[in-house]
């Protein structure tokens, strides 16, 4: 999981760019599952990102031999370094969820 803060006025375009250059970089590494990303509908400037990977080693190879260049293209868009926390999925139902839903 990956907490965001855009610089004012600016979390639509950090989203353009998530679904536009991010995730086809994502769609191309070893174990990548999948991505969501959050829109906060009480602070406009507040993404939330889910990335999902095969095993831990796969997203920590992610982190360490990508993580840098992504950074490097969303800095002109975030007011300040992206908090990183890991999870375990114990249940999902994302299959069912669509763009423009409320979560």
């Amino acid at each position: 999981v990956i907490e965001m803060k855009a610089k004012s006025g600016r979390s639509s375009d950090l989203a353009d760019i998530l679904e536009k250059k991010i995730l086809p970089s994502l769609a191309r590494k070893a174990g990548f599952l999948g991505q969501t990303v959050l829109a906060s509908e009480t602070d406009p400037d507040s993404i939330l990102t889910f990335s999902f990977w095969r095993t831990r080693e796969d997203a920590e190879h992610y982190e360490r031999s990508h993580n840098a260049r992504t950074n490097e293209i969303l800095s002109a868009l975030l007011s300040g370094d992206p908090l990183v926390r890991s999870f375990t999925v114990y249940t999902s139902t994302l299959h069912r969820v669509s763009f423009g839903k409320s979560a």
